[in-house]
């Protein structure tokens, strides 16, 4: 029984400190906002600049197919213009 007690205040103790961030007792994932208020970090600096990669990737090979298609088309009109 002083076991559990003893389980339980330790869970409690540690629910509290990672809840108050007067003296940076925030975890790792968190930060400090608001009055001794430790907020959970949604979002990475990373991941806007991942997506903004990924855009500028997904732009290019669009461009990239759009120029082979109309280069191919090019040469397929100029092929039906030569005489057999």
């Amino acid at each position: 029984m002083i076991l559990k007690f003893i389980i339980l205040l330790l869970f409690f103790v540690e629910l509290v400190l990672a809840d108050y961030c007067e003296f940076g007792t925030c975890g790792d994932d968190q930060y400090c906002c608001g009055e001794n208020k430790c907020c959970k970090k949604t979002v990475e600096v990373w991941y806007y600049w991942a997506g903004i990669l990924l855009i500028v990737i997904i732009i290019l090979l669009l461009l990239y197919c759009f120029k082979k298609r109309s280069k191919y088309s090019e040469l397929q009109q100029d092929e039906e213009r030569l005489p057999l």
